[in-house]
């Protein structure tokens, strides 16, 4: 292939209009001075950008890119269709009518799994009976139901409501449409045989001829209802309702739906020999049935309808005409593949059920085998247990699955969530009393919690700051490093360990339980978080944090002048009005805290501005190199000229 290309431009005179340029060397010398110059303009243009935003004072870059996000959520917020943008014909899934509906239509399939075949099967009766006015009154219900659910609309994968009535109908037709059909054709009133005086009729005429033998497709309906993951059925309104854990729902619903198909399997059983006219091959017969009750019947129905299911073997009922063994067959089928389904939901439902105190075991055991190695005291290892076991019980997810849970819910329901996490720990905790709800959505669910017995260590004395805590329970106390001496007492509602974490320097106190104390722990990466997309909250944080040294430090002479008159006989204001003082400013300084970071943030801001700077310079030296080294070939063309 040729390195020679030939290209047609336009200039702009009009002298070498339709000319052919061909690039040649000098060509490929000032495409690398372009890609120089472009560099250096976009490394100037971000720079003044940066100095731009460091030193207005006119204008917030930051509160801007806040404002920026709430616009972009309340954008794809408004993408949800709202209520009065749904045609009236639709109907939105959302509707609370619509879920009362459901359930209500979910007890009249229970209804008709348990009521009807029992007496479909022991009871005969020409005339019409309340029974059979209840099954006329269900099949008119099927039938609204069936107009409804052809109406509703409903989500797509991507959270999308879908109102389109062909689109509706399509998907409808692919989940339960047959069997909502089925629930309501009223097969009495298809005669497809005539009836006939004739009483040597072929059994499977006598089958068909029954009529209230199509009240069994009705009960193909209850497999809709007992279908966990049917967001608006019944079983899912019982596990909202109840508040169950689905693992135990599960197992809930299982063995219901064993109990309903069983009970089916000992009506039909005896149903069978009915059709047989109890002649003397039918199990009614020879099991000497003929004049027991009802209550007889039907156990010994289940007796055989459990021995099948169970696969272990026939004892005294079996099988013997034709359609007890047709059935017998039915009724194997259907046992071995449910059997089988049972066993392991069983088992996974036993292994799922304790999956905390297994992990949770897993952990102790790992804790007993380095204590073994590192050689550590009983002391030390019964704290680490007794920490492990607290952080256990109140936490069981990583990071990670917090996000990608609380990612998919909308903002509303995501700030419900995050309100009502840790106890309610927004209320608890001053710091967020005023602050907004995408502020408390964006914190709160990712603290994780923190026991520490009496008379510990949270950190000590030139420790890296990592974290900083939110105190839920119990109380801390502030210690100098130099003479241990008590500064102040952090009490319950209050926070600690931001002083080093914000100013990055390692720890100045050192900070030891007085109570047992439960903390909620903000880690160093969360912190950064909030720092890149709030960056006033981080701002607002880091001017408390420097009023806070000062009046940690001011306190700090105060009591050690206290403590030196003491030991000289000086008499001074004691210990308790220090105290107070102490709390007046504290209390104060979190009051006006947003106030601060206008006041005294500024020159340790431009140190973090210049930090900043520094980072980028660094990584557009490394793209500047990089953009050098690379030799790909070029095709110029007018419009790469003019960029």
């Amino acid at each position: 292939m040729s390195d020679r290309h030939d290209y047609k431009i336009i200039p702009y005179g009009n002298n070498w209009f339709d000319e052919t340029f061909t690039p040649g060397e000098r060509t490929y010398k000032y495409k690398h001075v372009w890609e120089r110059v472009r560099i250096k303009l976009r490394f100037r243009l971000v720079l003044n950008k940066l100095i731009f935003a460091a030193v207005n004072k006119n204008e917030d870059p930051v509160l801007k890119k806040e404002t920026d996000l709430k616009t972009t959520l309340n954008y794809i917020e408004m993408k949800t269709m709202n209520a009065s943008d749904i045609p009236w014909h639709i109907i939105n899934p959302e509707n609370k009518c619509l879920g009362v509906w459901n359930t209500f239509i979910g007890f009249t399939m229970i209804y008709s799994a348990i009521i009807m075949p029992f007496f479909m099967s022991f009871y005969n009766s020409d005339s019409l009976t309340p029974i059979d006015i209840t099954d006329y009154i269900f099949t008119v219900l099927y039938f609204i139901d069936f107009c409804i659910q052809c109406n509703t609309a409903y989500y797509d994968i991507s959270g999308t409501l879908i109102i389109s009535h062909c689109k509706i109908l399509f998907t409808y037709s692919k989940s339960w449409m047959l069997i909502d059909i089925i629930a309501f054709l009223p097969f009495d009133s298809i005669n497809l045989f005539q009836s006939s005086k004739d009483t040597k009729i072929n059994p499977l005429f006598k089958l068909a001829r029954l009529p209230r033998l199509y009240k069994l497709f009705k009960i193909s309906k209850v497999l809709k209802c007992l279908k966990l993951s049917n967001r608006y059925g019944i079983m899912m309104k019982i596990q909202d309702i109840l508040t169950i854990r689905h693992s135990i729902m599960r197992l809930i619903t299982t063995l219901l739906t064993i109990i309903i198909c069983v009970h089916i399997a000992a009506c039909m059983w005896y149903f069978v020999a009915r059709l047989e006219d109890f002649n003397q091959d039918t199990w009614v017969f020879r099991g000497g049935y003929l004049d027991s009750d009802i209550e007889t019947l039907y156990i010994s129905g289940l007796y055989w309808a459990f021995t099948t299911f169970a696969t272990i073997g026939y004892g005294d009922i079996y099988a013997v005409t034709n359609s007890e063994m047709v059935f017998a067959m039915i009724w194997m089928i259907f046992s071995t593949h449910s059997f089988g389904f049972t066993i392991s939901s069983l088992l996974g439902f036993l292994q799922g059920i304790d999956t905390r105190d297994k992990v949770l075991l897993n952990k102790l055991a790992i804790i007993d085998e380095f204590s073994n190695e590192a050689g550590l005291p009983k002391a030390m290892r019964l704290k680490l247990r007794s920490a492990l076991r607290h952080s256990s019980s109140i936490s069981g997810f990583s990071f990670a699955e917090k996000y990608n849970i609380l990612a998919e819910l909308p903002k509303a329901l995501r700030y419900e969530v995050a309100s009502a996490m840790h106890h309610g720990a927004t209320k608890e905790i001053n710091f967020f009393n005023d602050k907004d709800t995408v502020i408390i959505s964006a914190i709160i669910p990712y603290l994780f919690p923190v026991f520490i017995n009496i008379n510990q260590f949270v950190y000590s004395y030139m420790d890296y700051p990592n974290e900083l805590y939110f105190i839920i329970k119990g109380r801390v106390d502030y210690l100098h490093p130099i003479d241990s001496l008590i500064i102040y007492t952090i009490k319950k509602k209050d926070y600690f360990g931001d002083i080093e974490l914000l100013l990055k320097i390692p720890r100045k106190y050192e900070a030891v339980t007085k109570q047992h104390t439960e903390l909620l722990a903000l880690s160093k990466e969360l912190l950064r978080n909030i720092k890149k997309d709030y960056e006033t909250i981080w701002l607002e944080m880091k001017g408390v944090a420097i009023e806070r040294e000062r009046l940690l430090q001011q306190n700090y002479l105060d009591v050690k002048d206290l403590e030196n008159n003491k030991k000289l006989g000086i008499r001074s204001r004691n210990r308790f009005q220090t105290k107070m003082k102490l709390k007046r400013d504290w209390e104060m300084l979190m009051r006006n805290g947003k106030s601060l970071k206008e006041i005294e943030i500024c020159p340790i801001d431009i140190e973090d501005k210049i930090e900043e700077f520094q980072e980028l310079i660094v990584n557009l030296k490394v793209n500047i190199r990089k953009a050098s080294c690379a030799r790909l070939p070029y095709q110029e063309t007018r419009q790469d000229l003019i960029l």
